[in-house]
C-alpha cells in the first residue's frame, strides 16, 4: 500500500513538473573574518558584479509548496584596493567560476509571488585574478539562498535573493606587529542575484 502511495505521488508529480531558463547578474563581495581589529580589511575591499546561467526545475510537494532544483553556471569574485608602502592605492579583481547546484523551496505567497529558500553546493571550475597572486582558492563552496520570485506572465518570472557561502574561499595568516602568528583571516562569499527566468514546460 505505501509502495502504491509513492509511487502514485512520483507519477503526478513528474506529470506537473515544469522547468526551465533563467539567467542573471550577481553583485558579489567578500565577508572577511580576522583575530583583532579588521577594519581597515574591510575598508579596502569592495563588489564585483559577475552573472549566472542555468536551467531549473519545479516540483510541487503540496497546495502552495514545490521543490526547485537548479544547475547554474555562476560567476563570484570581489575586487579589492590594494595600499603600497608609498601610499599609492591599485585595485585588483577576482573571478570565481562555480557549478553551482541549488536546492530550494517555493512557496506561493500569493497570485504570482513566491518565497524561497534552500541551500546550495558549488563546484570551483577556475579562477582569474587580475593581478595575480599566489592564493590558492578552495574548490568547493556550500552555501543558503534566500529571495523572491515574481511572475510577470505566466511562464516569465524576475527573481531576487540573498546567498552566504559557510566555507572560506581562502585563508591566510595574520601576525602582528611583532611578527607572531595570531591566526587565519578567512574570507567568504556573499551575492545579491537578480535574474529573469522562462518556462519551457
Amino acid at each position: 500500500m505505501i509502495t502504491g502511495m509513492a509511487l502514485c505521488f512520483c507519477l503526478t508529480a513528474t506529470a506537473q513538473l515544469t522547468g526551465g531558463l533563467r539567467g542573471g547578474l550577481n553583485i558579489n563581495h567578500f565577508y572577511h573574518s580576522t583575530p583583532g581589529d579588521n577594519s581597515a580589511f574591510r575598508r579596502f575591499t569592495g563588489s564585483h558584479t559577475d552573472f549566472h546561467a542555468g536551467v531549473y526545475a519545479q516540483i510541487p510537494l503540496f497546495r502552495r509548496a514545490s521543490l526547485a532544483p537548479e544547475l547554474l553556471f555562476s560567476q563570484r569574485g570581489m575586487s579589492r584596493r590594494n595600499l603600497n608602502a608609498r601610499g599609492e592605492i591599485s585595485t585588483s579583481t577576482l573571478t570565481l567560476n562555480y557549478i553551482e547546484i541549488p536546492i530550494l523551496i517555493s512557496y506561493k505567497i500569493f497570485k504570482g509571488l513566491h518565497a524561497e529558500a534552500g541551500p546550495d553546493v558549488g563546484l570551483l571550475l577556475s579562477s582569474k585574478e587580475k593581478p595575480l597572486t599566489a592564493f590558492t582558492y578552495s574548490s568547493l563552496d556550500v552555501g543558503m539562498n534566500a529571495g523572491l520570485r515574481y511572475y510577470v506572465l505566466p511562464r516569465l518570472f524576475l527573481s531576487a535573493r540573498y546567498r552566504a557561502g559557510f566555507l572560506p574561499v581562502y585563508d591566510v595568516n595574520v601576525s602582528d606587529m611583532n611578527g607572531v602568528t595570531i591566526g587565519k583571516a578567512k574570507s567568504y562569499n556573499r551575492s545579491w542575484m537578480a535574474g529573469i527566468g522562462f518556462t519551457l514546460r
